[in-house]
């Protein structure tokens, strides 16, 4: 039998019979988080899931067992591992971006003033336009399980608090939760997600590699999104979730890394005038500086970046 989510995986089970899946390695004291996806050739990969992304642990044969989890992921013999629902990425709310940017640009304005030194206008701006956005995105973003907030279980700790409770001599016990959803809603909240990361304009210019197919796990990504159009089962919403996870993590730890040298100072100037369009405090000054991004990404002309014809909607 298939094992579900919330329930505690039997030593023996292999890694391939439950991949694509995100696990939590436990003893008493000490828990990680891990996700585990099939990268074909019967060979799996192992990634532990921390506070600012996920970091690859190394690749898992195809007859290795759950059991043998603990040793890899904590250095210890024993413990126990519970199969969990596929963890999201939460970003901060609107209000701790839009908090953070205003803020940093008022005290900017105002030690330029007290201070009399206009060189500190343009450092304070860039920390408010640029730094401060990536360092929210890196710092605040976090992986949680959807549909648990209310009863507390959210993160590694409230997980491990959770788990611990259960007696391993047990049969295995599912956690009460809220209604799941369909594969079919989960596949869904997965597309609107990422269109909605494709039209946020400076995204989508900061993070090219979740739009660029060349990138491995992008390819990745949008062949489970064409097996979701084509038959969408528990386990293709979970291989969705998973994947897209990791694209999205990958294309925001590279950043402009992706953009090949020749290119990349051209790409940041675009950025800088994205920021500039979307923060424009009139129409005027917000068709300007559309106008001049247009202009920049017409002469780079990056397939894996906004054509001309796609700023209207990103505008939008």
């Amino acid at each position: 039998m298939t094992p579900q989510a919330w329930t505690q995986l039997d030593p023996g089970t292999r890694i391939l019979d439950i991949v694509p899946a995100t696990v939590l390695v436990f003893t008493d004291t000490e828990s990680r988080l891990v996700s585990l996806v099939n990268e074909g050739n019967q060979v799996c990969s192992l990634s532990v899931v921390g506070a600012s992304g996920m970091r690859l642990l190394g690749l898992l044969e195809a007859d290795e067992v759950v059991g043998g989890l603990t040793q890899r992921v904590l250095g210890l013999p024993n413990g126990r591992c519970v199969l969990l629902p596929p963890l999201v990425r939460v970003s901060p709310p609107q209000w701790v971006w839009t908090t953070s940017i205003l803020g940093t640009v008022a005290v900017t304005v105002l030690l330029t003033f007290l201070l009399r030194a206009p060189l500190l206008l343009l450092p304070g701006l860039l920390l408010a336009l640029v730094l401060i956005p990536v360092m929210i995105g890196t710092v605040l973003s976090r992986f949680e399980v959807l549909g648990q907030r209310k009863r507390g279980i959210i993160g590694a700790a409230s997980l491990h608090a959770w788990a611990r409770r259960m007696d391993p001599k047990d049969p295995p016990q599912e956690l009460p939760v809220e209604p799941p959803l369909t594969p079919e809603q989960r596949a869904e909240r997965v597309r609107q997600e990422y269109g909605r990361l494709r039209t946020d304009l400076v995204y989508r210019l900061e993070n090219p590699a979740l739009f660029d197919p060349a990138v491995p796990t992008t390819a990745a990504f949008e062949a489970a999104l064409v097996e979701c159009d084509d038959e969408v089962s528990f386990q293709t919403a979970n291989r969705l979730e998973v994947r897209f996870n990791l694209a999205r993590q990958h294309a925001e730890r590279v950043g402009l890394g992706h953009v090949d040298d020749v290119h990349r100072d051209e790409v940041a100037r675009a950025v800088k005038v994205a920021r500039l369009a979307v923060g424009a405090s009139s129409t005027g000054e917000r068709a300007t500086a559309l106008g001049q991004l247009q202009r920049i990404l017409d002469g780079l002309a990056l397939y894996y970046l906004p054509a001309r014809t796609n700023l209207a909607e990103l505008e939008g």
